[in-house]
């Protein structure tokens, strides 16, 4: 009967221990989720300032080589 308890107490570690392993897991997950999210709002909105700038902007993105074009 003891060896049974044993066994079943060392059953339930390996669970408990996998259990926290799992919700670490997860979280670190999470964690790197959240600043991929973070990290594409970043760009995007940083990709949609350069567009608004090069749509309004009279030279195009490239100010230098337009003032060599516009010589030609």
């Amino acid at each position: 009967m003891s060896g049974m308890f044993v066994s079943n107490l060392n059953s339930f570690l390996v669970v408990d221990t996998n259990i926290h392993y799992y919700r670490e897991f997860n979280l670190q997950n999470e964690i790197t989720y959240k600043l991929e999210r973070e990290t594409y709002a970043k760009a995007t909105q940083r990709l949609r300032e350069v567009s608004l700038w090069q749509r309004n902007s009279v030279t195009g993105p490239f100010p230098k080589h337009a003032k060599v074009c516009t010589a030609l």
